[in-house]
């Protein structure tokens, strides 16, 4: 599987801390979005996937951000 883009955000919002990572291959883009608060006191992972041309609402949350 050849990654041909590769990017992460990390945003803030209401005290949470998204790490968000685009592995964008020919078929399909995997995202992996990291959930945690301001002390990390827990973490919650998502790993997904997203077909080609797929307008999932991750998707069309972060693409702008990270420019895939």
């Amino acid at each position: 599987m050849d990654k041909l883009n590769c990017a992460a955000v990390v945003k803030r919002e209401n005290n949470v801390l998204y790490l968000i990572e685009f592995f964008a291959t020919k078929e399909v883009d995997l995202y992996m979005v990291v959930y945690t608060d301001h002390d990390f006191s827990f973490t919650e992972v998502v790993l997904g996937f997203i077909p080609k041309h797929s307008e999932g609402l991750e998707w069309r949350i972060w693409k702008d951000e990270v420019n895939v």
